[in-house]
């Protein structure tokens, strides 16, 4: 039988982004739910990351960091070099799993992209990055066949695992390139935690967008829109993750000579909330998102969202409807469009405003509680 104890599994948990939300409130529901929790990782585990930017201290949980060098040597140099790191892991970590099971201790997979380890759950935040077909690998065609079959070989790992993804497009994701079956566990928030911003007044023509200042995160589209939508401020909060990217995007607002685009990074919590408190939109700009848990947070907070329609941001959090909560857009023209079309009627925007909350409540970490908790309980 295995006992109330679990051990979780990643290259690092030093992540900002999905992954560290997801590794955050999985850690603060199992403390709470009085679990043992050890963390094994190749790196440090940064605890004033968790107690700042997660609200998740990390006292009474036990770290471990592994060293292993050679690892290090290999991982980012190719695309071969980062297969040799997956082999490495296993290598290395990959006996763990029997050995904790045998002890009774429950296993979790945090990075099952990154880390193809044996365990009892295994969370794949992008299932694309698992895709066999070389989507978007850069190695000769000779050598693409052996990588198709090693990858494939990794992925049979996890065939007895219970694996995780954030939304109903990520699992369709998975099934339809790995043929892997797997459970939706979406990303939670706490609602309680934005009721003052959802009070707020919501009387500036603002338009926010939470996202890192990373190349991937497709930022230009805002600066693009913002040329068309002149009578709405656009105010971009993130993590500066990439220093040239951000100065990229500070010099293309200034060459479009735009007074109305403001990127302020490395906000804190509070003054994020101070922002959500007064804007009526939020702009998500980022193509194929496999969930966007900041777009929860604004909806939580009142504001109306604006998503590309793809990923998980329209499957998901938008249902797959336009004007039920917030809009879809295939294109700035598109955005554009819907921007002018509510930024003129407050009755619009308020009854979209009450459905996108409304719409948040289903996420609430009470949720995610219940049903993570329902999984390991099968297990015990």
């Amino acid at each position: 039988m295995l006992k109330k104890c679990v051990t979780l599994f990643a290259p690092s948990f030093n992540y900002r982004g999905g992954i560290g939300s997801f590794t955050a409130h999985l850690i603060k529901v199992l403390k709470n739910s009085n679990y043992k929790i050890f963390m094994i990782s190749y790196n440090d585990i940064d605890e004033n990351l968790y107690s700042k930017l997660f609200a998740t201290p990390l006292q009474n949980i036990h770290k471990h960091s592994v060293s292993l060098p050679i690892r290090s040597f290999f991982s980012g140099k190719s695309s071969y070099g980062n297969l040799i790191t997956k082999i490495l892991d296993l290598k290395y970590t990959g006996s763990l799993f029997n050995h904790l099971n045998r002890l009774g201790v429950i296993s979790f997979n945090i990075t099952g992209v990154w880390l193809f380890l044996p365990s009892h759950f295994v969370y794949i935040h992008d299932p694309e990055r698992l895709i066999p077909n070389l989507q978007g690998v850069n190695i000769q065609k000779i050598w693409r066949s052996p990588y198709q079959h090693i990858v494939k070989k990794l992925l049979q790992l996890y065939k007895k695992s219970t694996i995780f993804v954030n939304s109903k497009y990520c699992l369709n994701v998975l099934k339809t390139y790995t043929g892997l079956k797997g459970n939706v566990l979406n990303p939670p928030i706490k609602i309680n935690a934005y009721k003052k911003a959802l009070n707020g007044p919501h009387n500036k023509p603002w338009s926010i967008s939470l996202v890192r200042f990373d190349k991937d995160k497709n930022l230009e589209l805002i600066i693009k829109a913002a040329k068309h939508a002149k009578n709405i401020k656009f105010l971009i909060i993130g993590f500066l993750d990439d220093y040239n990217y951000f100065k990229k995007l500070k010099k293309l607002a200034k060459n479009l000579n735009l007074n109305n685009v403001h990127l302020l990074p490395n906000l804190s919590s509070n003054d994020r909330l101070k922002f959500f408190s007064k804007a009526k939109f939020y702009l998500h700009p980022t193509i194929r998102e496999n969930f966007g848990i900041a777009i929860l947070e604004a909806m939580a907070s009142g504001l109306v969202p604006f998503v590309h329609r793809s990923g998980g941001p329209w499957t998901d959090i938008l249902d797959g409807k336009t004007g039920l909560y917030g809009y879809p857009y295939r294109d700035v023209e598109e955005l554009v469009n819907h921007l002018n079309d509510i930024i003129g009627n407050e009755e619009k925007r308020e009854k979209l405003s009450r459905n996108a909350y409304e719409k948040s409540k289903q996420y609430d970490l009470s949720n995610f509680k219940q049903i993570l908790l329902n999984y390991f309980t099968k297990l015990q």
